[in-house]
This record gives C-alpha cells, structure tokens and sequence, in this order.
C-alpha cells in the first residue's frame, strides 16, 4: 500500500501533506491502494519516512525501474477528466414490440431521478484529456448507472476488451 501511495505521488507531484490529503478525499486513490472506506490513510510523516527508508537502503530507483505499468496495458496518464451527461430519449409508449427491447437489453434508456426530477434517458461517459483538449474514450449506459460504476473502466479498459 505504501509503495503504491508513492506512485500515486509520483504520478501526480504531490507533497507529503498533498498526498495525505487526497488520499483521504479521493475514493479512487483508496480504491487504488485497497483502502476500506472508513480505513486511515498513513499521515505525512509516515509517508516521508517510508520514502526515505527506501531510498536510504537503495531500493527506490530500482523499485521504479522494474515497475512497468504499460506491460500490464495500463498507461499513466496525468490530468484525465471523467464527465458524464444525462441525454433524454423518447419516452417509452407501452407497446409489446417497446417492452420486448427493453428485456432483451437493446435500449439503453431507463427512468432516473436528478435533482428530484425523473428523466426517461441515457448517460454518456467521457474521458478527457485535459491538456490536449481530446476525448480519449466514452461509454454509453442507462440512465440509471452511477457514474463511479464506469468510472475504472474508462480509465482503464480499452473499448474493445470491455464486458457488454
């Protein structure tokens, strides 16, 4: 867990306190080191000091060096947004033909609740590129998907290789 908070640091050129911080308020960053959600998150001096017990012993640039993220078809990316839009569909009419499509998974609208307001619709699921200004991947779900249930697979899984 410690090594991986490192990555996190590396990846994302925090500070000690920086990385603290926002392990304890991103549940991305606790998902990637296998924190519990209620799970304290190390604090500064203990980050500093693991830190600098590896790099006293040696270890750190060979730790790094040996660690390829990219063999595991993984790319490290600074600055990425995930965005997603609710688009409304047409609302459904109760016809047996209607209803048959909506069983077999064809239609990818559902009711949902926002801001206490039903929509019959979709969600598109973006990722950004914040530098280059570029959708790098999408995905299109039902309303009804909470955005963190996509969130990894944008981040992570080429379009190609996701589950249907």
């Amino acid at each position: 867990m410690m090594f991986k908070g490192l990555l996190v640091q590396n990846l994302y050129g925090l500070s000690d306190t920086q990385l603290e911080y926002q392990i304890e308020d991103r549940s991305s960053f606790q998902q990637f080191l296998g924190l519990a959600r209620q799970q304290r998150v190390a604090d500064t001096k203990t980050c500093w000091a693991f830190k600098h017990r590896l790099a006293a012993l040696g270890l750190m640039a060979s730790l790094f060096e040996q660690l390829s993220l990219n063999q595991a078809a993984y790319i490290a990316r600074k600055d990425q947004i995930v965005a997603s839009s609710i688009i409304p569909a047409l609302l459904p009419r109760n016809l047996r033909e209607y209803n048959a499509r909506i069983k077999a998974g064809t239609v990818p609208a559902r009711w949902t609740k926002k801001h206490s307001r039903s929509h019959f619709a979709y969600k598109n699921h973006i990722q950004i590129d914040h530098d280059n200004k570029l959708i790098r991947d999408y995905q299109v779900t039902d309303a009804s998907v909470h955005d963190v249930q996509v969130f990894a697979d944008l981040l992570t899984v080429p379009i190609g290789q996701r589950k249907k």
